[in-house]
């Protein structure tokens, strides 16, 4: 029975394919579990050439490409190995079977672990949506703390009198009032310097941010 319950079923070989286990083969099973140990490059391309083509036509045939066919495959050439360094290979096992549902194994779970993912997200998007609004929020804190920072060094570049004037403006106080602490002549001198004091402020804030 297929145990996906989605999947196809595992094409065979077309031809039958040298075994591997064999001492007639490219390996006899006395020495099968050394070689795979060390990563014998012989066996690890008889595996390649007996064993890939029909794991990547069973993996396409399955939502699969052929980049996931590589991936699944390499990923099971070394559970293969790990396995034959960990306990090793059983004297009555096929390699190449082995081999073969170790990749289909792997396949089948990662299509369960992807479907399981896509339903999650599809029955919590207020979740994501969360996630993506906690990153804007952050993103829009970092951008006024930086703005701020801006103003205050451009802002000091400024001289005394423009920076007296120009917080006294932003606090509030009335025009006779900041006449008379800056010893002014008329509102009108206090309107024309708050004006030159405010193109100064942009400029040096411009410099600011492009420095920045």
């Amino acid at each position: 029975m297929n145990p996906s319950g989605y999947l196809k079923p595992f094409r065979t070989f077309d031809a039958e394919p040298p075994d591997l286990t064999q001492k007639s083969g490219l390996v006899s099973q006395l020495d099968l579990n050394q070689r795979l140990r060390s990563g014998d490059p012989e066996l690890l391309r008889g595996l390649y050439t007996s064993v890939l083509p029909s794991v990547k036509s069973w993996i396409q045939s399955n939502s699969g490409t052929t980049e996931d066919a590589l991936d699944i495959f390499q990923d099971s050439i070394e559970a293969l190995i790990r396995k034959a360094v960990a306990s090793g290979i059983g004297h009555d096992s096929n390699i190449e079977a082995l081999l073969t549902q170790i990749c289909k194994n792997k396949w089948i779970d990662k299509i369960r672990k992807k479907k399981t993912e896509d339903k999650v997200r599809s029955e919590n998007p207020l979740r994501y949506e969360d996630d993506y609004s906690s990153e804007e929020h952050l993103i829009a804190i970092e951008e006024e703390e930086l703005r701020q920072r801006s103003l205050h060094t451009s802002f000091r570049r400024l001289s005394s009198t423009c920076q007296q004037l120009l917080e006294m403006v932003m606090t509030g106080q009335d025009v006779k009032s900041i006449v008379k602490k800056l010893g002014m002549s008329s509102p009108n001198t206090m309107y024309r310097r708050k004006h030159a004091c405010m193109e100064s402020w942009r400029t040096y804030l411009n410099d600011v941010r492009i420095g920045s």
